[in-house]
């Protein structure tokens, strides 16, 4: 079975009412996100707070990329003059384990 995903921008209070049956396009429904997926995985500035103590997306001053975590009270973990943090983002929800 194939999946589409669309993402549908409605003016503030138009958005319609949706729920199991909800017919789309003659598909069936599967799931609702009340937002923009797109935010979900945007680089954020290294100014912006990030949550604290999860792992993070993170990316160097100089173009690398790793897992990372920010302390609230000592700021991201490892970092030094030479590996600064100028990005980050959340990661993605892990995968569930197929029984098969």
């Amino acid at each position: 079975m194939g999946k589409m995903t669309f993402i549908v921008d409605f003016p503030d209070g138009q958005e319609p009412a949706v729920g199991a049956g909800t017919d789309i396009l003659g598909g069936q429904f599967i799931s609702v996100y009340f937002g923009d997926m797109r935010e979900q995985s945007a680089w954020r500035p290294a100014d912006q707070v990030p949550p604290y103590n999860e792992l993070l997306m993170v990316q160097h001053a100089d173009g690398s990329r790793d897992v990372d975590i920010c302390s609230e009270y000592s700021g991201w973990y490892g970092e030094d003059d030479e590996t600064t943090v100028k990005y980050w983002m959340p990661l993605p929800d892990a995968m569930e384990a197929d029984d098969e």
